[in-house]
């Protein structure tokens, strides 16, 4: 079985260092920016972005267009909640009826109820990722800011038991943000969830790029530039449009352009984007967005393109 360490491994070690890398298998696309939670460590509850949905016709689209140019997986989410968004399953369903190989989502799965989860599992998703990170009302509502431990709990119970009774074989994930507050409560939640999910991941707190709400330990360490194959094998699109080289760009602070002028392939191979990649290649990352997550310290920047970014 897959795991989720093993698809976080893949992505990291899959990708070519050039500043006109192979057009990517996989893209993320911010269907909504909204989101029903408030995470301590999560960038969303800071966000000046004007809250929006993006249009189904532009959505068919690009997924036609990357599909055409060799993209077979699919992410429908990026800063927001995906079950929030509007059409989720028959975009899923038209993915899947092109040719796509792999569609995912991660929710917080409070809204991701019965009647949902039958929508979207039917249309063909392939995984669902459950973003928990507490195992107790006190804790997770402290964490989450909203009382949905007992509902988020019962909706992974009902994805597992359609999956048995139907025989089906999509996969079912949860991730845990560590922070000093759950202390205890991880390995609980681990054989808490363990008869219903295929993989449990725990992940170290990171700033998101100097948006980060939580500044308690653990967290991940200041360090060395690490590098980064996001930019290299992933296609982030907001949810505005814009091709963006960051999965949580909170305030479009690495949008490259638009796509509602220009095409897919034209915006991945784009001077703007080339100009980034570079940047990378050098090790001259100082003053941008890409910096502060990279190496953990926060530090102010400039965005890519002003006329892109929210103030």
């Amino acid at each position: 079985m897959t795991t989720i360490l093993d698809r976080i491994k893949q992505q990291n070690e899959d990708y070519i260092e050039t500043v006109r890398p192979p057009f990517p298998k996989n893209m993320l696309l911010e269907l909504n920016n909204t989101c029903n939670h408030k995470c301590i460590f999560c960038g969303s509850s800071k966000m000046t972005r004007k809250k929006g949905q993006m249009e189904k016709k532009f959505v068919l689209r690009v997924l036609a267009e990357a599909y055409k140019e060799g993209t077979r997986e699919i992410g429908f989410y990026n800063t927001g909640e995906p079950f929030m968004a509007k059409n989720l399953s028959d975009y899923i369903h038209f993915a899947k009826k092109i040719g796509y190989e792999y569609i995912y989502i991660s929710t917080n799965g409070a809204l991701a109820t019965p009647e949902k989860a039958k929508s979207v599992i039917d249309s063909g998703l392939d995984s669902i990722k459950f973003s928990i990170n507490a195992f107790s009302k006190e804790t997770y509502i402290k964490i989450h800011g909203s009382d949905d431990f007992d509902k988020v709990i019962e909706n992974i119970k009902f994805f597992s038991d359609y999956r048995k009774q139907n025989n089906l074989n999509f996969k079912i994930y949860v991730t845990v943000v560590q922070t000093d507050l759950i202390k205890g409560e991880i390995e609980y939640g681990r054989n808490l969830l363990s008869p219903y999910v295929d993989d449990f991941y725990i992940s170290i707190m990171g700033n998101q790029g100097g948006k980060n709400n939580y500044s308690n330990q653990p967290s991940r360490p200041k360090q060395i530039m690490k590098k980064c194959s996001m930019i290299y094998n992933t296609i982030n699109i907001s949810c505005e449009g814009y091709l963006t080289a960051c999965c949580v760009d909170y305030q479009n602070e690495l949008a490259i352009c638009d796509l509602n002028k220009v095409s897919l392939k034209d915006g991945w191979y784009s001077d703007k984007y080339i100009a980034l990649r570079r940047k990378h290649i050098k090790h001259d990352l100082d003053g941008t967005m890409c910096y502060t997550c990279l190496t953990n310290i926060k530090k102010k920047y400039l965005p890519l393109v002003k006329e892109l970014a929210s103030d």
